[in-house]
């Protein structure tokens, strides 16, 4: 009896080579996190005027306030903060989509 037939390989093998090539770095992490908190200052506007130099001037006060680890594990990356309040967060990085562990 097979366990898995070839199309499912196939499209594991897919998968994998997706997650490989979209496993994100460093400066992409900055850039999810900085676009996530111009979006909470500014939450009721669509349209955020100067968007672009507002995500690089958090990019900037992320840097000097935040330090950030990752952890490559090839096909994803754990990425791990510690703010300048003392709280340790984590996130996963896949096919560059974060998503918090806590």
């Amino acid at each position: 009896m097979r366990l898995f037939g070839s199309t499912t390989l196939i499209i594991l093998a897919l998968l994998l080579i997706a997650a490989y090539v979209t496993n994100p770095n460093e400066e992409d992490f900055k850039e999810y996190v900085a676009t996530k908190l111009v979006k909470e200052i500014n939450p009721k506007s669509k349209d955020i005027p100067f968007e672009s130099y507002q995500i690089k001037a958090a990019e900037g006060l992320l840097s000097l306030g935040t330090e950030t680890h990752r952890k490559d594990y090839t096909f994803c990356s754990v990425f791990t903060v510690d703010d300048f309040m003392g709280n340790r967060r984590k996130f996963i990085g896949l096919f560059t989509v974060f998503i918090p562990l806590n």
